[in-house]
């Protein structure tokens, strides 16, 4: 602002004018306005510019500047109770009045000795808590699984399923249902409760809320409690993968149109399942799988005109996070297949495939199989797609071959042969251990076998027509033996090559004290002794109990480990952990016998941790005990004394108090040697604690709190023990169910005590005299 107008404003008799030289609306011209008319005593005009002021300019140092001054304008006009700007004016500066006298009271007689029955009641202090705000501020966690079955209305329960973890209450599923159902809600999945639903509760759930059985969270949440345990790998295991499909598709097959996309995806992994089993696929599921209305180019088109988009079953859709397995991706493969190994009965697929598309399959199939009607379907596919058919050549793997078949079972594979009439089989024997120390990886089909000779190699001729596609059953004897193996098929200039491990091996990871501790077992779960492990460039050896350290590492991650137990050899990955070291130490101390001239005693029991995880005492080299008492001048004096450690037994801590002790405090340490950082490590942890605090200030008197075959007991006691009778006491009770403290007036009796009773589910007791 300019000066001029400033000298105006403050200056001039003409302040009017002065103003009007300000933009009307602007902070300086409210300001001015309202400073003006406080000076003229014009209150009820400043009181519309402050009124308006927050929503022009919100609440700056000049509108608070303004609101003081009108407080203090409106105690100079009305100064009576009529106004309350008096109060304000108090409560902006927070000044307090209640400075009365401190006196002895008298009113103990009118107290009672104990708590009344019923004082502490639990249900009426919850319903207390839960009716103090909308938001349950003042109920426990513990307290809301007791409101679990209690009438709430919509914003309480809201609040109370969003705070609530798992529960087996009953009641449950129908406080979920009504809060979806309820105006304004976020839907499921939203709430912590949702997150924390059984499966059993999922499904209540959703027999009061229909709906839910179209939402993709609620969907997602049952198939993630359907899946198995984490041991079961369900990617070698194809009888678990199986059933778990075949219960999975029970439940999906009753889902609304807009979960198409995972029937599919689920229905498709059913049939990969069977097909690498080996076993025929159900038609009349497949039939099932054909009507879902899919946007591949087989499909009859004609069927999607009048599908809604969200009704297309996508298959690249991704489940992964809750089926546990992979996008399915392109099925022609699949449908092709269960047209072929089903043509005699493939027209009965034909409402749900192109027409044109499955007649050229059919006629593939038929020409393939070697069909006597050759011509005819010959004429199907036309000329030229009969001789480049003719001509095709094909040396496919079946995908029911075993890729990790046991160790001691014969090996034989399917391959299928199409216009090869030589057929070489190179079989080589791969030392794994060489390949990992290389590649840090496991052998696979990437595998270069350039300048490697083939431990066995067989020629097989063949005398089919080059139209027919014919399944041989290759034998491989020279593969009876455990180990990894390349087979390596070269026919009519293509190759083929799969990469076979025979055996399985698993491990087991523990943290122990040398470090991580893996135990190594075979495909029957059994301890293998002769096992060995490569990591890196480092071989270990196993023990007796199959059982191999690997000492602990200087960073943490996952690094490759190659199992190997006689010929059987396995990559997995090994989790490495660091070296860390803690001690802890709980505490017993008999506060009673904290008096001058008397033996003190504690009991400690230590508890050591390496790498998150227990360790033997016995680790722990020169250990000492340390006790520093601290009179009431601040003199310290320490005594140290040597430490017996062992695992199963606490240690009894004795020493003399002496004179005036005001604070004591116990440490406990010893060194560890650190095998990772070759190096010693000391390890510390104390305690300490206050002593007759009483003698530390003015008090003659205190409040003890005991717990009696009665209950609990409040005793008023002087310096030297004495009772305090007649005294009062303010009790403060916290049951676990409520945040509020509820206070109680009472008064000792000639013993100097207060009888609180059992006070169940109490939670904190405080007590005050006077």
């Amino acid at each position: 602002m300019e000066l001029e107008i400033l000298e105006a404003l403050a200056l001039s008799d003409d302040r009017g004018a002065a103003r009007a030289q300000l933009l009307p609306g602007s902070e300086d011209h409210d300001y001015y306005r309202a400073l003006h008319a406080q000076h003229r005593g014009a209150l009820a005009e400043a009181e519309q510019v402050l009124e308006a002021w927050p929503d022009r300019h919100g609440r700056t140092a000049r509108y608070d500047r303004l609101r003081l001054r009108q407080l203090l304008y409106r105690v100079m006009a009305a100064p009576g109770p009529a106004d309350d700007a008096a109060d304000q004016v108090r409560d902006w500066f927070g000044v307090s009045h209640a400075h009365e006298a401190e006196v002895e009271s008298d009113d103990s007689a009118a107290r009672p000795t104990r708590l009344a029955d019923g004082a502490f009641d639990p249900a009426r202090l919850l319903r207390e808590a839960a009716a103090y705000d909308g938001n349950l501020s003042q109920v426990t966690d513990e307290g809301l699984l007791e409101l679990v079955a209690a009438p709430l209305e919509p914003s309480r329960r809201r609040v109370l399923l969003s705070r609530l973890g798992h529960t087996a209450q009953p009641e449950i599923a129908a406080l979920v249902a009504g809060e979806l159902a309820q105006h304004g809600s976020a839907g499921f999945g939203a709430l912590r409760i949702h997150r924390e639903l059984t499966l059993a509760q999922l499904h209540a759930v959703a027999q009061l809320r229909p709906a839910l059985t179209a939402h993709t969270g609620w969907v997602g949440a049952v198939i993630t409690r359907m899946r198995p345990p984490v041991s079961v790998d369900l990617a070698l295991a194809l009888d678990a993968r199986a059933a778990y499909l075949a219960a999975l598709w029970a439940f999906v097959a009753a889902l609304p149109p807009a979960n198409n996309s995972l029937k599919a995806h689920v229905l498709w992994h059913l049939f990969d399942t069977a097909r690498r089993r080996g076993e025929p696929i159900d038609r009349d599921l497949f039939r099932v799988y054909l009507a879902l209305p899919r946007a591949v180019d087989d499909t009859a088109r004609d069927r999607r005109a009048n599908i809604g988009r969200d009704e297309i079953a996508e298959l690249g859709a991704d489940f992964t996070a809750e089926t546990g397995l992979p996008a399915a991706g392109s099925d022609e493969a699949l449908v092709r297949a269960v047209i072929e190994d089903q043509r005699d009965l493939a027209e009965s697929f034909a409402p749900w495939l192109d027409r044109a598309w499955l007649d050229a399959e059919l006629a593939t199939a038929w020409l393939l199989a070697g069909s006597p009607d050759d011509e005819r379907h010959a004429r199907v596919l036309g000329p030229a797609r009969a001789q480049a058919l003719r001509d095709r050549i094909e040396l496919t793997w079946c995908v029911h071959n075993p890729t990790r078949p046991a160790a001691d079972a014969p090996l034989t594979l399917d391959v299928d042969v199409k216009n090869v009439k030589e057929l070489v089989v190179n079989v080589f024997r791969i030392d794994p251990v060489a390949y990992f120390q290389h590649h840090q990886r496991e052998v696979d089909a990437t595998l270069d076998l350039d300048g490697l000779a083939a431990s066995h190699t067989e020629v097989l001729r063949f005398t089919e027509p080059a139209i027919r596609r014919v399944r041989r059953h290759l034998a491989l004897p020279t593969c009876a033996r455990p180990g990894t193996y390349v087979i390596d098929l070269i026919g009519n200039g293509m190759a083929s090559r799969a990469v076979i491990h025979k055996g399985r091996l698993r491990h087991v990871l523990r943290v122990g004290a040398a470090g991580h501790v893996v135990t190594i077992f075979d495909d029957a779960g059994r301890p293998r002794p002769d096992a060995r492990a490569w990591i890196g460039d480092r071989e270990y050896v196993a023990d007796e109990r199959g059982a191999i350290v690997v000492p602990f590492s200087t960073t943490r991650g996952p690094t490759a480990m190659l199992l190997i137990a006689g010929e059987v050899t396995q990559v997995a990955q090994l989790a490495l952990t660091i070296e860390s070291a803690a001690l802890g130490l709980a505490l017993v101390l008999d506060r009673e016998s904290l008096t001058a001239g008397r033996t003190a005693r504690a009991i400690a029991r230590l508890a050591l941790t390496i790498g998150g995880e227990p360790a033997s005492l016995a680790l722990i080299r020169n250990a000492t005990w340390d006790i520093t008492l601290t009179d009431r001048q601040g003199v310290a004096t320490t005594r140290s004394q040597p430490l017996v450690l062992a695992d199963h037994e606490a240690c009894v801590l004795e020493w003399p108090l002496g004179d005036d002790t005001a604070e004591l405090a116990i440490a406990i340490r010893g060194t560890l040697e650190i095998r990772s950082e070759q190096r010693e490590r000391e390890l510390l942890v104390t305690r300490s604690c206050q002593v007759a605090t009483m003698h530390a200030g003015p008090s003659t008197e205190a409040l003890y709190l005991a717990d009696t075959a009665d209950g609990w007991v409040v005793s008023a006691l002087g310096k030297t023990g004495e009772p305090r009778a007649h005294r009062p006491v303010t009790v403060g009770l916290v049951h676990r169910w409520s945040q509020t403290q509820h206070d109680v007036e009472l008064a000792t009796d000639a013993r100097g005590r207060v009888e609180l009773g059992r006070l169940d589910g109490a939670r904190r007791i405080t007590a005050t005299l006077g």
